[in-house]
């Protein structure tokens, strides 16, 4: 069987985990890919460092369940003072799903995001 075709499993074991900025992106050939989260995950707190904290797109069968990502938002917004300066930087969404087709999403649980909890683009 070739190494492409075989189902992918990534497997986030039970704990607090700190992220860096998380990128899945496609084309992936392996018929399915499966991200599953025991878990939390806490966000970067700095608030301009990345404009997503999980960014997953370009993906066909994609499967996302459990865990908690947590934003961290209460101290992106004290770095980040938007209603007195227009200037501010943008903040980043707790999780964006770009042209995702034919996946799954459940029961994730979203905590504290800087700005949108969810950003969904051209996904089914």
């Amino acid at each position: 069987m070739q190494l492409n075709k075989i189902p992918r499993k990534i497997v986030i074991p039970k704990g607090t985990f700190f992220l860096n900025q998380v990128r899945l992106v496609g084309n992936c050939k392996a018929p399915n890919l499966e991200l599953q989260i025991h878990g939390t995950l806490k966000a970067p707190p700095n608030p301009s460092q990345f404009k997503h904290d999980m960014a997953i797109k370009h993906i066909d069968h994609f499967t996302f369940c459990g865990g908690v990502l947590d934003g961290q938002g209460e101290q992106g917004w004290q770095q980040n003072d938007c209603k007195k300066s227009k200037s501010c930087n943008k903040l980043p969404n707790n999780l964006s799903f770009n042209f995702l087709t034919n996946s799954i999403i459940s029961n994730i649980t979203l905590l504290d995001s800087k700005l949108f909890h969810i950003n969904s683009m051209a996904s089914t």
